[in-house]
């Protein structure tokens, strides 16, 4: 009997540190999980942020693209030469404008790369809804200062209500965009969807 015991006492112990094992196993398991779900939400929660943040950032630069008042630090240099007439001086206030919410857009576009492959269908609808309204008003202002210089340079009062008129519907648009973006990730980042 007694060459018995310590076989089934070794036996024991395998069991005991087999089940230790499996408890340690699942347990980690369980932690990788979590982590992998935490950093996850992380992920998405920073990419939301910087959405959000270069969806204001571009807000911001329409709305100095559009606006009508040219100041003299955007001129060509700083004493305003009068050899270089008012379409030179605005078309290259209006040209560094439009270089401004270029690049911004082409942030703003490799963020929607990266949205494209975490949210649905909805978010990326309204983020390319803002690059679209943003293409079409450099569109738009392209054709209006830079292709009939001519037309600019002799009607530049028209010129500045067109575009305060543009203003207020790129303005009504951006509005509704941002509202849309907000609304959607505002309930994504609190798990709704």
């Amino acid at each position: 009997m007694t060459n018995t015991e310590p076989v089934w006492i070794e036996g024991t112990l395998h069991i005991v540190q087999i089940i230790f094992y499996l408890i340690g196993s699942y347990a980690a398991c369980v932690g990788l999980n979590r982590w992998k779900y935490e950093i996850s939400g992380k992920t998405r929660y920073e990419l939301v942020k910087a959405l959000l943040n270069q969806t204001y950032i571009i807000r911001d630069t329409i709305r100095r693209t559009l606006n009508t008042a040219v100041f003299p630090y955007e001129y060509p240099n700083k004493n305003n030469d009068k050899a270089i007439n008012d379409y030179e001086r605005d078309s290259y206030v209006y040209s560094n404008r439009l270089k401004k919410l270029k690049k911004d857009t082409i942030k703003y576009y490799s963020l929607k790369l990266e949205a494209e492959a975490i949210y649905q269908k909805e978010a990326i609808k309204y983020i390319e809804s803002l690059i679209d309204l943003v293409n079409d008003l450099q569109n738009y202002l392209i054709g209006e200062v830079f292709i009939e210089p001519n037309r600019f340079y002799k009607d530049r009062n028209n010129f500045k209500h067109l575009l305060e008129s543009q203003k207020n519907e790129v303005d009504n648009k951006l509005e509704e965009i941002i509202r849309n973006l907000e609304r959607y990730f505002k309930s994504e980042i609190a798990g709704r969807r």
